[in-house]
């Protein structure tokens, strides 16, 4: 941290940066997050984007030949990349639990045809995930087949958790797209 190594305080305060780029802010937000409304307040802006702004905050060194805001873009737009990630999971899982109270509500019987075409779609999903590039297969098996854990897979191939849901993510689509056609 750049106050420890100089044995000072930092040259300025956080909530002085926050007020000085939060059209910079905004801007990132609105950009990364379309669906936050525009008129949203201020707060919303800066709590997306307050992890990377703050992390980098601690980290910047004045001394250094770049300004601060070029310093700090990239850590705030994975914290708000971050967010917009988490509120996607969180609507995910809520249709999923409308979509099983609803199943649960109306179960469709069990029947030797349901069974077949249950096992015929499983195997199907199967062939499909084994044609998808190595990466992608190794974390869509890995997670679905094997239930492991995205911190799992990460360990096991070198990647963060975070770049193996974005490898997650590339190849659940290439396997919607492939079960689509």
């Amino acid at each position: 941290m750049w106050s420890r190594r100089q044995g000072g305080m930092h040259p300025f305060p956080l909530p002085q940066v926050i007020e000085s780029h939060l059209p910079e802010i905004r801007a990132l937000v609105r950009a990364l997050c379309p669906e936050l409304a525009r008129d949203a307040p201020d707060e919303t802006f800066v709590a997306v984007a307050y992890p990377g702004l703050h992390e980098a905050h601690q980290r910047f060194d004045p001394a250094a030949s770049v300004g601060f805001w070029s310093y700090a873009v990239h850590r705030v737009r994975g914290s708000i990349l971050d967010e917009r990630e988490a509120l996607a999971r969180a609507e995910q899982k809520g249709r999923l639990v409308r979509e099983t109270a609803e199943t649960w509500r109306d179960p469709e019987p069990v029947t030797p045809e349901t069974m077949f075409e249950h096992e015929e779609l499983c195997h199907v999903v199967r062939q499909e995930i084994e044609l998808l590039p190595t990466r992608e297969r190794n974390v869509v098996r890995g997670f679905y087949l094997e239930e492991r854990c995205l911190d799992d897979l990460g360990a096991q191939i070198g990647k963060s958790r975070s770049w193996v849901s974005r490898i997650h993510t590339r190849g659940i689509g290439l396997l919607r797209e492939r079960l689509t056609r």
